[in-house]
């Protein structure tokens, strides 16, 4: 699991009730009188707001939609009973899937209305880490509530911080915003988890599923037990998350800007946390809540938010329709260099280009990640070492590739360098990232380079620019930074002020990179390993590695339907032969390009989707369609797509060829395959029977009934 889980759910068991165990409260602070309550709602949401000499309280969290309650200070063990729904890989990769566990005693029964709801600070000391809860350790200074908006100015007993929470329903969501002041003369350091919703649950804390962007996406199941958590920009690759149960859910997402500034002032580090929280020796589960590592000198004030959250109903997909609503205006994707925005599949390939030639390249993939340039004896990429060629070697090598109608990438770090290169020994330990204790970090013999310095990015613009001009690659592909592990930073020479400017930095890196290589070389293409969406601003692609980065939990391609174009090449490899089959068909069902991480993975199977892709490239652009697509067998899997043209894609992930029906959630004339002609038209019922391969796919275009409209 993520590291990053490391602080939530054991700092929470530190809670302490009442603010006289804290210390005494400032003697200026006028507190409301008497309990309060405000009542929210628009035409998809409701929730409700208490005040009291406790604090400030979400005691409800509904979908007006289905009527349903998501909020539950207690459950019952009725409500806590049944297994979890099956993973899609549980039935074909026996052992993958975790076990479910056994509910702790009392895990439903402790009164969580004090817990999480609607935020926590947890306060990091050298001696003792303490845990506010604005449910029950801040005093409310006043409040203000009209049917659509609700605002409070918070201030905490025991902590001198001061808060100003507010909430603002549009017609169909919600919109969340938190600033926090340091009142105190010493700086504050701590976890802020805003918003908060602990014991959440819409079917049950065994029968609800959380979909987030881990990598291109992953599914978690079994929340009465289940302890997650992911950093945005290591691992997590957006800030948001899908939580829904039955037919209908919730969609978070963070729309803080502070990571897109111009400085770096207000960056922040986030975390999205699911599982139960701890406290008094006792669990309350599952919850949900968007983390923020903070430092607040002396006076300094910080803003969270806007964090839109919404229901919905219906499937999953649904949801992160929403999701895309409201975060793709965000981010504007880069348009690809013309070749790469044609090119479905790339593989990794380490060591000489004519072993790639003479193996991948036949097998369909005509791109080449290449990397090995890491030798500390190089000095910065500064020569070619003989095992790809050399200086020479390498240039004839990638004329050759060209020739043949290939591509190659260099694969470059972007965050790390060898301390026996000869950059390293000049500027490796200046531009290296600060610890808290002033040191530089080190991996190793390897320094890990803060990607906020400007000189650093500099640097790594120049290697970038002369391997391109010298050896003739078609692009750069970095590694270390869309994906990797994050570090904060407190260099005071690095120019951020902010300890957290990890994010911000990585997206300056590909900005930086871009505009470089539009002005040396045009036409070269930018790639990130790594998921991160901020890269894809400026990256033509991304490279990711979702199956096995998440044990197999890639379910809702969850990046692609929030982001139609943005391009992640995805792996489908397993030490498996078979599970990477079906993998693979999986992948391919969802319109996504394939990436293959090693020479064992470039295997002969590729060449299928090939095919497709090139008949169908549509698929790689378009969004999809929301509405279910009914097939009789968790083996088939299906996805449609609408651009230009509407596409079914579909895959059999079984190991035995399938004839059967299936129902689209509109009815079209007929179902085309482009590949052979054949043409499938509905029977009466509107079902269409088609017929699949084992672990293959196949692509139809959907021949709309006349007068039919795109949605």
């Amino acid at each position: 699991m993520i590291g990053l889980w490391r602080c939530r759910f054991i700092l929470m068991s530190l809670l302490i009730a009442g603010s006289a165990a804290r210390g005494a409260e400032p003697p200026d602070v006028r507190k409301e009188t008497g309990p309060k309550e405000a009542v929210l709602q628009n035409s998809t949401l409701l929730l409700r707001f208490r005040t009291d000499e406790r604090g400030l309280r979400l005691t409800s969290l509904g979908n007006l939609l289905t009527r349903r309650e998501y909020l539950h200070p207690v459950y019952t063990p009725a409500e806590a009973e049944g297994l979890p729904p099956p993973s899609l890989w549980e039935a074909r990769a026996p052992g993958v899937a975790p076990p479910v566990e056994k509910i702790p005693d009392g895990h439903g029964s402790a009164d969580a209305s004090a817990i999480g709801n609607p935020f926590y600070l947890v306060r990091q000391g050298l001696e003792k880490t303490e845990v506010f809860h604005a449910a029950a350790d801040f005093d409310v200074v006043s409040s203000r509530a009209t049917p659509r908006s609700f605002e409070a100015k918070l201030r905490g007993r025991g902590i001198l911080v001061e808060a100003d929470f507010k909430v603002t329903l549009a017609p169909d969501r919600s919109f969340w915003s938190l600033s926090l002041r340091n009142l105190s003369n010493e700086p504050l350091f701590a976890t802020l988890g805003f918003p908060a919703f602990a014991r959440l649950f819409v079917d049950g804390p065994r029968r609800d599923r959380v979909t987030v962007p881990w990598g291109s996406g992953a599914t978690l199941q079994d929340l009465a037990t289940l302890r997650w958590s992911a950093e945005y920009g290591a691992g997590l690759s957006a800030p948001m998350a899908l939580w829904h149960g039955a037919s209908e859910g919730l969609y978070l997402v963070d729309n803080n800007r502070s990571d897109t500034l111009q400085i770096p002032h207000e960056a922040v580090r986030r975390s999205l946390a699911v599982g139960p929280v701890e406290a008094l020796g006792k669990e309350y589960g599952p919850s949900l809540a968007l983390e923020h590592s903070i430092r607040l000198d002396k006076g300094a004030e910080i803003a969270l938010g806007p964090v839109v959250l919404g229901t919905y109903r219906g499937a999953p997909m649904l949801g992160a329709a929403y999701l895309a609503q409201i975060r793709s205006h965000m981010i504007p994707m880069a348009r690809p260099v013309p070749w790469i925005a044609k090119e479905p599949m790339v593989a990794h390939h380490t060591g000489a280009l004519p072993a790639f030639t003479d193996g991948p390249f036949k097998r369909g993939w005509k791109v080449a990640l290449l990397s090995g340039f890491s030798d500390p004896a190089l000095g910065n990429y500064a020569s070619i070492p003989e095992t790809l060629g050399g200086s020479v070697g390498l240039r004839k090598a990638a004329a050759a590739l060209h020739e043949a109608g290939g591509r190659v990438l260099f694969v470059l770090d972007g965050s790390r360098i060898s301390k026996d290169s000869t950059l390293g020994k000049a500027d490796g330990e200046s531009w290296a990232v600060r610890g808290f204790n002033g040191r530089p970090v080190e991996e190793g013999n390897l320094w890990v380079l803060c990607p906020a310095n400007a000189a650093w990015r500099a640097s790594l613009g120049n290697v970038a620019s002369r391997l391109l001009r010298v050896f003739g690659a078609d692009g750069i592909a970095i590694t270390g930074l869309a994906g990797a592990s994050n570090y904060p930073c407190y260099s005071r020479n690095h120019g951020h002020s902010s300890s957290h400017a990890w994010v911000w930095g990585t997206r300056q890196v590909f900005s930086d990179l871009r505009r470089r290589l539009d002005k040396d070389v045009p036409g070269k293409a930018l790639v990130g390993i790594g998921a991160l969406d901020l890269a894809r601003e400026f990256a033509d692609a991304l490279v990711a590695d979702t199956h096995t980065r998440t044990g197999y939990r890639f379910e809702l391609p969850l990046l692609r339907a929030v982001y139609p174009n943005i391009r992640t090449y995805e792996s489908a490899f397993s030490p498996e032969e078979l599970l990477s089959d079906r993998l693979r068909a999986w992948n391919v069902a969802c319109g996504l390009p394939l990436y293959a991480p090693s020479a064992a993975a470039a295997t002969d199977g590729p060449l299928a989707p090939r095919r497709l892709y090139e008949e169908y490239p549509i698929v790689f652009d378009a969004r999809y369609f929301g509405g279910p697509i009914l097939t009789p067998s968790r083996n088939i899997v299906t996805q449609a797509v609408v651009g230009s043209e509407y596409v079914l894609m579909a895959g059999n992930l079984g190991e035995e060829n399938f004839t059967g029906p299936i129902r689209l959630p509109f009815r079209a004339a007929a179902l085309e395959n482009k590949l052979t002609g054949q043409k499938i038209e509905p029977d009466a019922a509107g079902l269409y029977t088609v017929s699949l391969l084992a672990q293959q796919n196949t692509y139809w275009r959907i021949i709309p009934n006349e007068g039919a409209s795109r949605q």
